[in-house]
């Protein structure tokens, strides 16, 4: 990376003394990022990683026109869950299973994988995994590179609509539609009567 004024660092080095003019200079064998720029700097590296293994180029799969069942994986309480059923119910009425799950946090990724597993076995036509928004320390778990491989291989068309407009979560580069809000994705789903 390189060094610019105002990033936070952890340096490896030792500290020079010149006793005459009572100078000290401080001498650096290693500079790291530290705190953020160090996550995003490790976050280039696994979507790098991820795109060169072609997980990114996987062939996107066609939502069904009328989805018979809709698996919905998100938190069991908040807004995205609301806002995503007050449009759905503008719409026809479709069978809608919620898988709630963790959808921010150390646990969240685990959390996500798990519902993904109960909704392929439900044997839905479509998944939609969703959050409102959040700041990116939030959408930190969108990121994991063992949700980002589970969701890959999700058998039926995969929706997301994690935090707002601008927020892109490498999640987001494995599903089938990526939408703005939860509303998007509901009247993505289903169309409208």
């Amino acid at each position: 990376f390189s060094l610019e004024n105002g990033q936070q660092v952890l340096i490896q080095g030792y500290v020079g003394v010149y006793d005459k003019g009572g100078n000290y200079q401080l001498y650096c064998r290693n500079i790291i990022l530290y705190g953020e720029g160090q996550y995003l700097l490790e976050l280039a590296k696994l979507k790098e990683q991820l795109k060169k293994e072609g997980l990114f180029d996987k062939e996107k799969k066609k939502l069904p026109l009328i989805p018979k069942k809709i698996g919905l994986i998100t938190a069991k309480t908040g807004a995205a869950i609301h806002d995503f059923f007050s449009t759905l119910n503008k719409r026809l009425k479709v069978e809608t299973y919620i898988f709630p799950c963790l959808v921010q946090g150390e646990f969240a990724p685990q959390s996500i994988i798990e519902q993904i597993d109960l909704a392929e076995s439900f044997g839905v036509d479509v998944i939609v995994i969703t959050r409102g928004g959040g700041s990116k320390e939030d959408l930190r778990c969108f990121n994991d590179e063992m949700l980002v491989r589970r969701a890959s291989n999700i058998k039926v068309p995969l929706i997301t609509a994690v935090g707002h407009q601008i927020d892109t979560t490498l999640i987001d580069y494995v599903s089938d539609l990526v939408c703005i809000t939860p509303t998007d994705a509901a009247q993505h789903v289903v169309p409208s009567k």
